[in-house]
C-alpha cells in the first residue's frame, strides 16, 4: 500500500487546549486543525488499525500453536467440539465462506509448522480457531501491509504557507504541488527499480513489475516555475483582494453573532484586524 501526502503525519493533540482555554475561537481552531490533519490520512490510519489486528491475530495463533504441541488427542477432541459449535454461530451456517477461509488459512499457516508439523487433528483445531478469531474480528482475507509514505519537504512546496492553505489562493500553486508529488513518487519508484536485486532492499520493498518512469518533463516544469519559493505576494492580486473582502465580511458576521456592539465591531476592524489581514495578504 502506498500513501502519498504533502508532509509527514502530525498529531492533532494540543496539551494547552482544555476547559480553561476552550473559547469559541479556540474550539473552532482545534476542530479545524483536527479535521485538516486527519482527513488526508484516513486510509493510512485505517490500515494501521488493520495491521495491529493482523499482528495480534498472528501472536494469538503462535501462542495457540505452541500449546497444541503438548496437547493430547483427548484434549484436542474436546476443544474441537467447542470450536465447531462457535463456528456454527459466528459463520451463521455459511459453509461456503467457512470452507474458503479454511482453505486460505491452511495454506497461509502451513509454512509455520513446516519444520515442526502438528498432527492432522491438532492442525485442524489450530486453523479452525484462527478462522474463528479472524472472522469474529471482521478481518477476512486482510494481510499485513507495509505503508510507504512519499512526502515533500516544506521548501519544495508552493502552497505550504498559511498552514498549507496558500494553494487555495492560486491554481498555479496547486498544480505545482501536485506535480511535485508526482515527481517524488516517480523518483521513489525508480529508486526501488534500480535496487531490486539488492538483498537488503528486497527485504524492505515490494517487488515492482513496472517500467521506470520518465520524470524529466515534470522536473523541467518545476525548475522553470520557481514556485517553491512562492509567497503571498506571488498570489494574483485580484485573488488576494477577494480574500480580504471575504475575511472582512466574515469578521463582521461573526462579531455581530457574538453580540458585540456595532461601534466596537468597527473599531476592532479598523484599528486592529484590518492592518493584520492586509499584512498577511500583502495588500
Amino acid at each position: 500500500m502506498q500513501q502519498r501526502s504533502t508532509g509527514p503525519r502530525e498529531s492533532a493533540a494540543n496539551p494547552e487546549f482544555d476547559a480553561t482555554t476552550a473559547s469559541f475561537a479556540q474550539s473552532a481552531k482545534q476542530m479545524l486543525n483536527s479535521v485538516y490533519l486527519q482527513s488526508g490520512f484516513q486510509e493510512w490510519l485505517l490500515q494501521e488499525q488493520d495491521n495491529e489486528k493482523v499482528l495480534r491475530l498472528d501472536h494469538q495463533a503462535d501462542t495457540l500453536r505452541e500449546k497444541l504441541y503438548s496437547a493430547t488427542s483427548e484434549e484436542v477432541f474436546a476443544e474441537q467440539a467447542i470450536i465447531d459449535s462457535m463456528i456454527a454461530v459466528v459463520y451463521g451456517g455459511n459453509t461456503v465462506e467457512y470452507a474458503a477461509d479454511i482453505a486460505r488459512l491452511a495454506t497461509q499457516y502451513r509454512v509455520d509448522v513446516a519444520e515442526k508439523p502438528l498432527p492432522p487433528s491438532h492442525f485442524k483445531l489450530w486453523v479452525d480457531t484462527i478462522a474463528l478469531l479472524e472472522h469474529a474480528a471482521g478481518l477476512g482475507p486482510t494481510n499485513l501491509k507495509t505503508i510507504y509514505t512519499i512526502t515533500a519537504k516544506k521548501d519544495e512546496l508552493s502552497g505550504e504557507l498559511l498552514g498549507a492553505f496558500l494553494g487555495f489562493f492560486d491554481e498555479r500553486f496547486r498544480q505545482y504541488d501536485y506535480e511535485r508529488g508526482r515527481l517524488n513518487a516517480m523518483l521513489t519508484i525508480n529508486g526501488i527499480l534500480d535496487k531490486q536485486r539488492d538483498e537488503g532492499v528486497i527485504q524492505k520493498q515490494l517487488p515492482l513489475n513496472i517500467e521506470k518512469r520518465d520524470h524529466h518533463s515534470i522536473q523541467q516544469f518545476l525548475d522553470s516555475s520557481h514556485l517553491n519559493h512562492a509567497s503571498m505576494a506571488d498570489v494574483k492580486y485580484e485573488n488576494r483582494e477577494l480574500a480580504y473582502k471575504r475575511v472582512k465580511a466574515r469578521f463582521f458576521a461573526f462579531t455581530k453573532d457574538a453580540g458585540i456592539a456595532s461601534i466596537a465591531r468597527f473599531f476592532a476592524w479598523n484599528c486592529i484586524v484590518r492592518k493584520t489581514v492586509k499584512k498577511v495578504l500583502v495588500l
